[in-house]
């Protein structure tokens, strides 16, 4: 029997800065959806605040 590598929390390197951005964009845009979809206002703050630090983080790439 052969050794198996896990690879649970293994993290694949962003290489170029538009396949970062293009990442970003994608979970900033789900974090915006889920607040709006969210029934529980607490919930709603904290998907808001994740898409606030996302999006800060898209202004200081651009």
């Amino acid at each position: 029997m052969n050794n198996q590598n896990c690879r649970i929390g293994a993290v694949t390197p962003v290489e170029q800065l538009n396949e970062a951005v293009t990442a970003l964009e994608y979970h900033y845009h789900g974090f915006v959806e889920k607040a709006a979809s969210t029934l529980d206002s607490r919930l709603a703050d904290f998907f808001e605040g994740k898409a606030n630090s996302f999006k800060k983080l898209l202004d200081q790439m651009a």
